[in-house]
């Protein structure tokens, strides 16, 4: 749309300067003509780019609109998914998360403060990333309800306490009942919540 905007506005100026020389007493017949064709085929296509533009215009809103209206149906099942997940690693600490209809950013109620929180500003980093997994686990149930592809996690769990790790262990396990989970770790804690161990050896 920027670029046919520019190019809209370029023609517009070659048919002001097409319309100036023709006004001239010196002017040339011949290059009077070759002028005047020149601005008539500009109007046309100048037209021609109007349309289009209005076209684009009309698509881009009606994009946004659906994604708006899709964004926000999402979130109505997103909310009350993570909000559930949030509650049982946090030991129901924090029990309600609410999602920017435009972002996606999270915010957390903190009952302490009887007020909406920002993670990233406002808890400890444990806690964020307690809101992010649980964020991440309720997505990918939204985006895949029935057949879930492999869900990889790297080190989720390394800055919890020992209580918030094993709860969080036990809502992975959860998941895992229907879907592969692979978690990457440097930790032997996680092995006996394991399935099975698959020890790298250094290379």
């Amino acid at each position: 749309m920027r670029d046919l905007t520019r190019e809209q506005e370029g023609l517009a100026a070659e048919i002001a300067d097409a319309r100036a020389a023709a006004g001239h007493h010196e002017a040339d017949p011949e290059r009077l003509r070759s002028l005047e064709e020149r601005r008539e085929a500009a109007v046309e296509r100048l037209e021609r780019l109007r349309e289009r533009l209005d076209a684009l215009r009309l698509a881009h809103d009606l994009l946004e609109q659906a994604h708006r209206e899709t964004l926000t149906s999402a979130i109505e099942v997103l909310e009350p998914r993570s909000a559930e997940l949030l509650s049982g690693l946090t030991c129901g600490r924090y029990e309600r998360i609410s999602f920017d209809r435009a972002t996606l950013a999270p915010s957390v109620y903190s009952a302490e403060k009887g007020d909406e929180v920002n993670p990233d500003a406002e808890l400890s980093c444990a806690t964020r990333e307690q809101v992010y997994l649980a964020a991440r686990l309720a997505l990918t149930r939204l985006l895949w309800p029935e057949v879930c592809p492999p869900i990889m996690l790297d080190d989720p769990l390394v800055n919890f306490d020992p209580q918030r790790r094993q709860r969080a262990l036990g809502i992975i396990r959860t998941l895992a009942s229907d879907a592969q989970v692979l978690l990457f770790t440097c930790d032997d804690a996680y092995d006996a919540a394991a399935d099975h161990v698959i020890v790298l050896e250094r290379q």
